[in-house]
């Protein structure tokens, strides 16, 4: 899938909003997803350490630096409802852990 396809389909699925914590930007999902569903697709730079904000661990010493639409807001959570699952292209998706 090329980016302006994986944007799209982002789009569609979630939209940018305030953390109700106060932690700042974050994806706040448009609809309920069922167990193993794709929420969000990402792509952008595949790098071999961390940066200071907005990297996203995909591995040992494996990161990747995400564009807006595709995982830049994704954050931590001590009760995650997804889980990040590694594509056939090594970048990863957001895929639903519960209902």
């Amino acid at each position: 899938m090329n980016k302006k396809a994986i944007v799209f389909f982002n789009k569609k699925s979630v939209y940018v909003g305030s953390s109700k914590h106060g932690y700042g930007l974050t994806y706040l999902a448009k609809r309920e997803f069922d167990h193993g569903e794709v929420v969000m697709e990402s792509t952008g730079k595949i790098i071999n350490h961390q940066t200071p904000h907005i990297s996203v661990q995909i591995g040992e010493n494996r990161h990747f630096l995400p564009s807006k639409w595709t995982s830049k807001y994704w954050n931590h959570s001590c009760e995650p409802n997804t889980h990040i699952k590694t594509r056939s292209d090594n970048f990863p998706s957001l895929v639903a852990s519960k209902k």
